[in-house]
């Protein structure tokens, strides 16, 4: 059995509290650790240049340097690393001049633990990340919303790759019992009795190809 290191993050907040917060998240994680913190801009590229992450969790609004400064210099010196964008909603001018120097995504600071979880795996994979709010993705033959939320929409993309539940909470970072408690769930949304029926049905209304 092939053993795989966890995904390494650092962690850049200005808000001691809140990088505290953040560790003890991703200590209960099997697939992600925290290798380092800063809490400033200038810090969080030398703790990249230290530790060679896979993945930075930014603050969008970092007293000393602004986060697209980061973004490039972080990225000039080890471009595999995906960094990932911690916001606010007021702060769109912030990520959108991030993204455009090269963030691989965002994630609001209000986010759950598990959608953080799965966004930093997400992160990790080359992946943007999603948010976990929910959203309609797709309509009946009743005329009635078969309304997945986006990690229920991700457990169906990975189903339909023939995965185990096993393998596809490795893949997003949530545990089997997790990933079997979300396929009861859109098992009743597609109306499905089991695997093969729920990947026909989500092929069927264009949710996975």
């Amino acid at each position: 059995m092939v053993i795989r290191r966890p995904h390494s993050v650092v962690i850049a907040d200005d808000e001691p509290v809140l990088r505290v917060g953040l560790k003890f998240v991703l200590r209960r994680s099997r697939f992600l650790e925290c290798v380092g913190e800063a809490p400033s801009g200038a810090e969080a590229v030398i703790r990249c240049e230290q530790f060679r992450p896979d993945v930075l969790l930014l603050d969008s609004d970092l007293p000393d340097i602004a986060s697209e400064a980061v973004c490039r210099r972080v990225l000039e010196r080890r471009p595999e690393t995906a960094i990932i964008i911690f916001t606010d909603r007021d702060q769109k001018p912030a990520v959108r001049a991030a993204m455009e120097a090269g963030a691989k995504g965002c994630l609001a600071r209000d986010v759950s633990e598990q959608d953080l979880l799965a966004g930093l795996m997400c992160a990790a994979r080359g992946q943007a990340p999603r948010s976990g709010r929910r959203r309609k993705v797709a309509t009946g033959s009743n005329g009635s919303s078969t309304d997945l939320t986006l990690r229920e929409q991700d457990v169906m993309v990975e189903l339909a790759r023939g995965l185990t539940n096993q393998e596809i909470g490795s893949s997003l970072g949530l545990s089997a019992n997790t990933i079997k408690s979300h396929l009861r769930h859109v098992f009743k949304k597609m109306d499905a009795n089991n695997r093969v029926q729920a990947v026909a049905a989500a092929r069927e209304r264009g949710l996975v190809r």
